[in-house]
């Protein structure tokens, strides 16, 4: 019995600590989208921002901090604009996030509401699994392109190239300099 309580707490305390890890989406009435990548480690926090006005500018904000978790809940704050801080407030698979003058950072409060989790994955560094992962013209399409990568084959996954949990977008430069893009599959890469 002490064995099912121990495991059951172990396992209680291993979801607290990553369970917010992972990239939100939020999307907004006016068009207006954005995405957080949230890691945790302990109680810090580390956030990334990625917002999209849905202007024919193309207009986007960025926000970079970190903070404390407490009762679920921390305020994300940054080094480069002072005054601009993000409250969040973990929910399951939700997070709530509130933009606090963080107009230069081109976030506006039509940014803050709920988020819902796409995916664990997070941006960063990524290698290709497979033999040859093929691009895919769009998102959770059956149309391959003739394109592939390789194992091995190093790649970086940007905030605004995360799709969902099953799709990302994939720039890859080869060694002479050419790029090819398209969608692949979270699989394909480790």
């Amino acid at each position: 019995m002490k064995a099912t309580i121990a495991i059951f707490l172990f396992t209680c305390l291993i979801y607290t600590a990553f369970g917010q890890t992972g990239t939100y989406r939020f999307n907004g009435n006016s068009g207006v989208s954005a995405t957080i990548a949230i890691r945790r480690s302990n109680t810090q926090i580390t956030g990334d921002v990625f917002a999209w006005w849905n202007t024919a500018s193309g207009t986007n904000g960025s926000f970079s901090g970190k903070g404390i978790i407490k009762n679920n809940a921390c305020i994300l704050k940054s080094l480069d604009d002072t005054d601009c801080y993000v409250k969040l407030v973990f929910s399951g698979s939700e997070l709530k996030a509130l933009f606090n003058d963080c107009m230069s950072s081109n976030l506006a409060e039509d940014f803050s509401g709920v988020y819902k989790k796409i995916t664990a994955h997070l941006p960063g560094n990524y290698q290709i699994a497979s033999n040859k992962a093929y691009f895919y013209k769009t998102a959770g399409n059956n149309i391959r392109l003739n394109t592939y990568l390789v194992k091995g084959n190093k790649i970086s996954v940007e905030i605004e190239d995360m799709i969902d949990g099953d799709w990302v977008l994939v720039d890859f430069t080869n060694t002479a300099g050419k790029i090819t893009s398209g969608y692949m599959p979270w699989s394909a890469l480790k």
